[in-house]
């Protein structure tokens, strides 16, 4: 039962149904969107254990076209270390599956020995369920690995006790690239894995996200519009004035509109506004310079103000270092 809830499930049950290619293939420029679109679901899933109907209908459906990628199990993708990010069990899965499930865990590949070694957490680094496994390719799925457990153990700190598991299983590789791994095992299990330097900027990005839709000041003095001039090679910054209503809203100082993030007012035509002023620079620390110290007084009042214009400035530099296009959060 523990060998289940590592990921290897053994071979008594019947095959489940694997994923059937859909009627139309994913376009390769489309690949980033649907993995990014996948990660954004599966982070609010719990790892699974949350998942609701409609959040498993939209899983279903991304991991449909990753599946008619046809990026199956791939040695030199495949070696290294995973982190295992969503589980779904399936209804024949036993009960220390679901207990385990959901626990951080890892699975660490060895391609030259053609080992991996599964890992649940269960007290972080110091309490860990661990599973040795040989695989060897299906001769004809190659991208299903027959796996068959060699050790077991229960590890805390420097305690190893061996775990009485020994089974016979298969892990099937529904897709694969260097930095997300979608598998199922014969059990009907469905497992996401990224690898861990992923799975960390996951956090930061979940962290991000919730942090910008909290509530804000806005600077009674203005905002800043940001661009990058690729043809110049400079960064330059617009700066508008605006009043705060009693909503908390910014609105135009002349006309009293409230100002939107788009180009249209509130009554559907378009705005034309001049900024109060204009800088120029060819760094996020020329401009900086620029607004804060040789302009006073500086039009930036608010700290909070302060450090989004320079996350904006260093995010728009690195931009106009590698030539790609910048939008501003």
């Amino acid at each position: 039962k523990i060998m289940a809830a590592l990921g290897l499930q053994g071979p008594q049950m019947p095959e489940l149904a694997m994923y059937t290619a859909s009627s139309s293939s994913a376009a390769p420029d489309d690949l980033s969107a649907i993995k990014n679109e996948l990660l954004e679901i599966l982070n609010g899933t719990g790892m699974g254990q949350a998942e609701s109907a409609e959040q498993s209908d939209r899983v279903d459906r991304l991991i449909r076209q990753l599946e008619d990628m046809k990026a199956g199990y791939d040695p030199a993708v495949a070696d290294g270390d995973w982190q295992l990010v969503f589980t779904r069990n399936s209804t024949s899965a036993p009960k220390v599956q679901a207990a385990f499930s959901f626990n951080q865990g890892y699975q660490n590949f060895d391609v030259k020995a053609s080992t991996f070694r599964n890992i649940a957490q269960l007290c972080g680094k110091w309490v860990q369920v661990v599973a040795d496994v040989r695989y060897t390719p299906d001769p004809d799925l190659p991208s299903r690995l027959t796996s068959t457990i060699f050790y077991a153990g229960l590890h805390i700190l420097c305690l190893r006790l061996p775990l009485p598991l020994r089974a016979t299983g298969w892990l099937e590789y529904i897709y694969l690239d260097p930095e997300l791994r979608v598998t199922r095992g014969n059990r009907g299990g469905l497992f996401v894995h990224i690898r861990p330097a992923k799975a960390r900027s996951q956090v930061r990005t979940a962290v991000d996200t919730k942090l910008s839709n909290r509530w804000i000041d806005l600077d009674p003095s203005g905002y800043c519009i940001i661009r990058v001039n690729h043809a110049a090679a400079l960064l330059e910054v617009e700066f508008f004035s605006n009043i705060i209503n009693s909503r908390g809203q910014a609105c135009d100082p002349v006309t009293g509109e409230v100002l939107g993030c788009s180009k249209t007012n509130e009554k559907g035509g378009h705005t034309q506004r001049e900024g109060k002023l204009v800088f120029k620079g060819r760094s996020a620390k020329e401009l900086q310079v620029q607004i804060v110290e040789e302009t006073s007084p500086s039009p930036i009042t608010r700290l909070d103000h302060a450090f989004y214009l320079g996350r904006e400035l260093e995010r728009a530099e690195s931009c106009l270092a590698a030539g790609t296009e910048y939008v501003q959060d």
